[in-house]
């Protein structure tokens, strides 16, 4: 069963986001412009000695700063709903994580490793490449300080599930609203509207998932419990499982 990435997308961009008939276009974001402002500092602890901080300095210079789009690993994040749907008026794409790394071969993917303090093994790993000086030490040094960058969030975030999906400077376009990436419409594997979603969203999924023969989904909340289902348009009632939708029982 192919794994799914979930896009959390607010009714008011959904037009930007279906602009183009073949095309799903998303937004990217550089590192210098994370909302969390303690990204890029769970790296090594600055009270480290002087010394193994300016080796550090050295050998890392400053972190390139690759497009990153983010999804999560589930679509049924209420709080997810909120915050990036807009309070459940909008929908969340589902992406088949296989297609888009076939679709774009130098991208990378990773989860996000939440917590609060810097990463404890990278800061050994300085002091082993300080004192080593080895070529092999300091390469490590560099891919485990790009990995921590990247791929590392507060712990307060943690709810969100959130699997990054790093990209190269060619697969962008620049145009309004920024950065974007435009997805081959066959990665998109499933669209989910939201229970507040307006009739001409839940119109407009339906004309999309057409064009991209992927089935449409309404999130339901129900009364005696806090976990959301899903529903299609004949009625059938599914529920999240190991990185899908699955019929309920």
């Amino acid at each position: 069963m192919a794994a799914l990435l979930y896009k959390y997308v607010g009714a008011s961009y959904l037009e930007r986001v279906f602009e183009l008939r073949n095309y799903v276009t998303l937004k990217c974001s550089l590192p210098k412009n994370f909302t969390d402002p303690f990204e890029l500092f769970l790296t090594v602890s600055f009270q480290e000695k002087p010394e193994a901080l300016a080796f550090y300095t050295d050998v890392i210079g400053d972190l390139p700063q690759l497009p990153v789009t983010c999804f999560s690993r589930s679509p049924s994040i209420l709080p997810m709903w909120a915050h990036y749907a807009e309070n459940l008026t909008g929908v969340v794409l589902a992406f088949d994580e296989e297609k888009l790394g076939t679709s774009f071969p130098n991208s990378g993917f990773g989860n996000i490793d939440y917590r609060d303090k810097p990463d404890p093994g990278l800061t050994d790993l300085l002091y082993h490449a300080f004192h080593m000086g080895k070529m092999r030490y300091l390469y490590m040094l560099r891919q485990s300080e790009f990995s921590s960058a990247y791929y590392s969030k507060a712990s307060c975030w943690q709810y969100e599930q959130e699997r990054r999906m790093l990209l190269s400077e060619q697969n962008m376009n620049v145009r309004s609203p920024g950065l974007l990436v435009d997805v081959p419409r066959n990665c998109l594997s499933a669209i989910i509207c939201g229970p507040r979603a307006s009739s001409e969203i839940v119109s407009l999924a339906h004309e999309k998932g057409e064009i991209a023969k992927c089935p449409v989904y309404r999130l339901r909340i129900g009364r005696s419990s806090t976990e959301p289902y899903f529903v299609d348009d004949a009625g059938m009632a599914y529920v999240f499982k190991r990185q899908s939708l699955a019929k309920a029982l």
